[in-house]
C-alpha cells in the first residue's frame, strides 16, 4: 500500500521519553487498510505489540498528549495543504 506525504515530523531526545530512547515520529497521509490488509499485517521484530485503528477523534482522546498534538498537527496540514 502506497503511503501518502509526510505531514509532520518530530523527534524527542531521550530525557523526555518514558522509556529512555530518543523518539522521531512522522505522521503521513495514508489510506484506511481494508479488513483483510490489516489482518496481513506482522510485526516481526517484536517491537510492536497490538495496532488499532481510530477515527482522529477518538485516537486524539486515548494517545499521550505529545502524540495526540501530532495527530492534530497531521490533520492541520492535511487540511491546509502545508
Amino acid at each position: 500500500m502506497p503511503v501518502g506525504r509526510l505531514l509532520v515530523s518530530d523527534c524527542n531526545p531521550a530525557t523526555l521519553s518514558r522509556h529512555g530512547r530518543a523518539l522521531t515520529c512522522h505522521v503521513y497521509d495514508a489510506e484506511p487498510l481494508d479488513p483483510a490488509q490489516a489482518k496481513a499485517l506482522r510485526f516481526t521484530d517484536g517491537e510492536i505489540r497490538a495496532a488499532l485503528w481510530l477515527p482522529p477523534k477518538d485516537a486524539q482522546e486515548v494517545l499521550p498528549t505529545v502524540l495526540a498534538d501530532r495527530v492534530a498537527a497531521g490533520l492541520q496540514a492535511l487540511e491546509r495543504g502545508r
